[in-house]
């Protein structure tokens, strides 16, 4: 029985090693001489979808919308974190200052992290605040929802009934936009011990 089994198992191996890749067999050559693996279409690495929204919610305290983002189409890769989105076109939306009203936003592109408050809006971005009615508009903004606070890069621009306010460097703002400033600036306008 022991040379049975050992007869089995050598067939079996046999069977198995003429089933690996790269065998040679004529099946797994294309007409044009291809192989399998070169006629395989690649595994698709982003996901397109239509139109959506994500909202971000306080992390401390009671649970309320902290921003909001609205897009026309976003590229999602997989395996992206759960709550979060990958690029966006065309985005919009809302940041949601504390007792506050609702500051809108667009940008030419964007993207969230749902789970850790964190938005980035890439080309075109502007915010209006109706609070203090100046508009800021810049290349790029980070807003981290967690610390309240708004960092505007690239052609920053600050309009209001008072003027306009141009830099190429970066301005800090809370999200209402009622105090602007260098980051030197803006944390001592901030801090409570002024």
């Amino acid at each position: 029985m022991n040379q049975r089994l050992a007869v089995w198992l050598g067939v079996g191996m046999l069977i198995l090693a003429g089933c690996q890749s790269g065998s040679g067999s004529k099946a797994s050559v294309g007409k044009d001489g291809s192989s399998e693996k070169e006629r395989t279409p690649p595994i698709q690495d982003a996901i397109n979808v239509g139109p959506g929204d994500l909202t971000a919610y306080s992390t401390t305290g009671p649970r309320r919308p902290v921003w909001k983002l609205q897009w026309k189409s976003a590229r999602i890769k997989p395996g992206e974190k759960q709550n979060s989105v990958g690029e966006v076109s065309s985005a919009s939306g809302f940041l949601y200052p504390e007792n506050d009203l609702p500051v809108p936003f667009s940008a030419a592109n964007g993207s969230g992290d749902q789970a850790r408050g964190q938005l980035f809006l890439r080309e075109n971005v502007t915010i209006f605040s109706p609070t203090v009615k100046a508009t800021l508009r810049c290349d790029l903004v980070h807003y981290d929802a967690s610390a309240k606070i708004v960092v505007a890069k690239g052609n920053v621009r600050i309009s209001s009934e008072d003027g306009t306010v141009s830099t190429n460097q970066e301005l800090w703002a809370t999200p209402d936009l009622t105090i602007v400033g260098t980051k030197d600036e803006f944390q001592r306008l901030r801090s409570p011990l002024r």
